[in-house]
């Protein structure tokens, strides 16, 4: 029994956010997670950082990440890396990261709020699809005309 009470608390400790988590850590804690569990587990680690989430839309979530981005489809886990950040103010953050797999790479993007002192999730997606933005991006027609 001891042994069981243990475990819980370890167990709430470690997916629990406090009050001073910057997006940086919470994100941080995401990707660890993902890495040594599965993105479903991962998912609800961020989405318990807010609770005003509904449990439906959690699991839905759940579902297609983990449909997206299972290992057997994507393949090998390599990490991530920042892509962008933006804010709105100072409650309002935006974060982009490119995340590297055997197959192909994948976009996760979060956006944060801090309605007061605590940040908390306030949205989160995964695509596949930014590379469409890259190729647009070096299209001749928004290269800067010279002079």
């Amino acid at each position: 029994m001891k042994n069981v009470l243990l475990y819980a608390l370890f167990f709430l400790s470690a997916t629990a956010t406090s009050g001073q988590d910057t997006p940086e850590q919470i994100i941080t804690r995401f990707f660890d997670t993902y890495q040594r569990s599965t993105i479903s587990e991962a998912v609800g680690y961020i989405f318990n950082t807010n609770k005003w989430m509904d449990p439906v839309d959690l699991n839905v979530l759940k579902t297609r990440a983990e449909g997206a981005v299972s290992r057997d489809l994507v393949g090998k886990y390599f990490g991530y890396e920042p892509l962008t950040k933006r804010t709105a103010g100072t409650c309002y953050v935006y974060y982009s990261y490119l995340v590297r797999f055997s197959r192909q790479p994948f976009r996760f993007n979060f956006q944060f709020y801090k309605p007061d002192k605590v940040w908390q999730l306030q949205h989160f997606s995964l695509e596949d699809n930014f590379t469409e933005e890259l190729e647009e991006a070096g299209k001749l027609y928004r290269i800067p005309e010279k002079n």
